[in-house]
């Protein structure tokens, strides 16, 4: 039996950075809604991340400066990898600043 404050929580977490599709599937469920939800938010982090390494990488072969957005990426791995493990709401809002700023370097480059 899942822990319905803990579904709760993790639904208000995923509110933030999953899409609303996935949301809305999130929220229909009846069961395994906890473990869906979890990786649900992971795998819209990674999806997140594999993005940014990309554009990082095509902003380098343009010949731009991509070193604190580079730097920024790895702390942002790490936050991630974190999360994953805690699910606490100080990581993911820690994560989205740090998706912002680093969203504003590669704009910048």
């Amino acid at each position: 039996m899942e822990d319905k404050k803990e579904v709760k929580r993790l639904l208000g977490l995923a509110k933030k950075i999953v899409t609303k599709s996935t949301y809305k599937k999130l929220t229909a469920l009846k069961t395994e809604k906890e473990e869906a939800t979890k990786y649900a938010i992971k795998t819209r982090l990674d999806h997140v991340l594999d993005h940014f390494e990309k554009r990082i990488i095509s902003l380098k072969k343009e010949g731009k400066d991509t070193f604190i957005a580079e730097t920024k990426l790895h702390t942002l791995k790490g936050k991630v990898k974190l999360f994953n493990v805690t699910h606490h709401k100080r990581e993911l809002n820690s994560i989205r600043k740090i998706f912002k700023e680093i969203q504003k370097e590669m704009k910048n480059a």
